[in-house]
């Protein structure tokens, strides 16, 4: 069952012992959740996203959206046929072709998917679709099972701030 900020922040205090705000604030409790919400996203990979890439004359790399992670995949959106992934060590290796209408190879570097061939004129405007993870800080991005972690982590902070140190642990 998904769950609300405010369910997360219930379940936080439920496990500090702390009904009402007292010694730990409402928005204390929501940046544990948001760090452990972004430590989460970032390691597990497990929100993910779309994001398209217009093809545009002679330009072989497009940064990705904000908050990208990892990007996983790419495709043709028009045909959904997979580009291949390579690393940045074969960039030219693989075809005598230095620009094309067809771009059947990518990787990602310094936060932007390069394609190659390099577009021509005739792949102006055509689009990539790509499947990246995001790190996010919104609790209710996180699938359900990780969740629970968030609530975990918040709590052990909790603990730490009051000196309960082996309690946190």
């Amino acid at each position: 069952m998904a769950l609300t900020l405010a369910d997360v922040l219930t379940a936080t205090r439920d496990l500090l012992n702390e009904a009402a705000a007292a010694f730990y604030t409402d928005a204390q409790i929501t940046r544990f959740i948001q760090q452990a919400t972004l430590d989460i996203s970032t390691v597990a990979h497990c929100v993910e996203a779309t994001a398209l890439l217009t093809m545009v004359t002679n330009t072989s790399s497009y940064a990705t959206a904000t908050g990208t992670v990892k990007v996983h995949h790419c495709e043709w959106v028009t045909t959904r046929q997979a580009l291949r992934k390579i690393t940045p060590s074969l960039l030219g290796e693989a075809s005598t072709d230095t620009t094309g209408d067809q771009q059947y190879r990518w990787f990602e570097w310094a936060s932007a998917v390069y394609v190659e061939p390099t577009p021509n004129s005739t792949a102006n405007n055509k689009t990539i679709r790509y499947y990246h993870s995001l790190a996010t800080q919104d609790v209710t991005l996180l699938p359900d099972s990780y969740q629970v972690l968030a609530i975990w982590y918040a709590t052990a902070m909790g603990k730490f701030k009051d000196k309960r140190y082996q309690e946190g642990a």
